[in-house]
């Protein structure tokens, strides 16, 4: 891609982002609960449509690609899984944890009910260092892929999307945040059926041969369901990637902002539903 168009289309991509995350919070009046936690004021739409958008970042590009080409189908699977476990635990988990703690915003808060002061700073250190890796990871992803599509300066957009997004989040909270989901949530959809059509609307054959051909053991047995040596790599991601989510100031912030128990768990399930199927299908196809 034409690197002058790639910078246009960033410029305007964060343009369009950064307005409707202004306009979110404009348009209404908003005490500090609100624009920390949005409470009681999501559908379970508007709730799935951001856990979803807030989990799949431009990392679904590399990471089940790289864990396909790699680990085979059984790490796939493992990862496909931990891209939904989280959010099925969230459906059963967090209306309890909203019965005993009605206007909390984080998961500290309800450590700190039921534990004390020092495990609520202990929680709280996890919970940042584990944003800060996520951020890190996403980040650096960012950077990559648009060095690989359009030859820029990794900083260029990493620094630029950091900017925007840290903008709107200041100005308007979460529920900022939640608007910009929702879009997000519907462009990477429609984005992800697109380059699918392309793909196989191609020549499967052709694609499997070309699998085959670039296989790390120069045979296709690692791409089988029968190849069993990743079973338990695929099961140690489903467990650290879901106790790390678990973790996820977002993730707790929309418990809260669910208007109902019921919407969080519907909410919760939307989300599962869509990441589980493609993360799979990026896995499979790396």
């Amino acid at each position: 891609m034409d690197t002058l168009l790639s910078y246009v289309l960033l410029l305007g991509t964060l343009a369009f982002f950064g307005y409707v995350g202004y306009t979110a919070a404009a348009k209404r009046k908003m005490d500090s609960d609100t624009y920390l936690s949005a409470r009681g004021s999501q559908s379970w739409q508007r709730i799935g449509l951001s856990l979803f958008a807030s989990g799949i970042g431009i990392w679904i590009l590399f990471g089940p690609s790289e864990v396909g080409y790699y680990g085979g189908f059984w790490d796939v699977v493992g990862y496909a899984l931990s891209s939904a476990t989280p959010f099925m635990l969230l459906a059963y988990v967090g209306p309890l944890i909203r019965e005993k703690l009605p206007y909390g915003v984080t998961l500290a808060d309800y450590v700190s009910m039921r534990l004390g002061r020092p495990m609520q700073v202990y929680v709280g250190l996890i919970s940042v260092l584990y944003m800060f890796t996520f951020l890190f990871a996403e980040f650096t992803a960012i950077g990559k892929a648009m060095d690989i599509l359009a030859g820029m300066e990794p900083l260029v957009p990493m620094v630029a999307v950091a900017a925007v997004t840290a903008a709107y989040t200041a100005y308007g909270g979460l529920p900022a945040s939640l608007q910009t989901d929702r879009w997000q949530a519907w462009i990477i959809l429609w984005l992800v059926i697109a380059l699918l059509l392309i793909l196989f609307g191609a020549d499967l054959g052709s694609l499997i041969d070309d699998a085959k051909a670039y296989n790390p053991e120069d045979e296709w047995s690692i791409g089988s369901m029968s190849y069993m040596d990743s079973f338990s790599s695929g099961l140690a991601l489903v467990v650290a990637i879901t106790a790390a989510e678990m973790f996820s100031q977002g993730n707790w912030q929309r418990t809260w902002a669910s208007e109902s128990d019921e919407a969080l768990r519907k909410g919760a399930f939307l989300a599962a539903g869509l990441a589980l199927p493609l993360v799979f299908v990026m896995g499979v196809l790396g």
